[in-house]
């Protein structure tokens, strides 16, 4: 059964919505990529906080990837 997703979703409303999380998740990566790239908190933290901060990036990371994917599906 093929149902056409234009009927069921808002589609300017979902590329909004997608382009408003994409923002977020930026602003994400940007936070602890400044984080991971400042000496002092490498220095100081415990090597738990930083491994935890790398796998937080490496999330955040993953989830824009599916984003970027949702919005060139929703932009065809």
């Amino acid at each position: 059964i093929f149902i056409p997703l234009d009927e069921l979703v808002d589609k300017e409303k979902e590329l909004a919505r997608l382009e408003k999380e994409r923002k977020a998740c930026e602003k994400d990566i940007a936070m602890v990529e400044q984080k991971l790239s400042s000496q002092g908190f490498l220095e100081k933290a415990p090597q738990n906080v930083v491994e935890a901060e790398r796998a937080k990036l490496e999330k955040h990371k993953e989830r824009m990837e599916k984003i970027v994917e949702s919005i060139a599906a929703f932009s065809k």
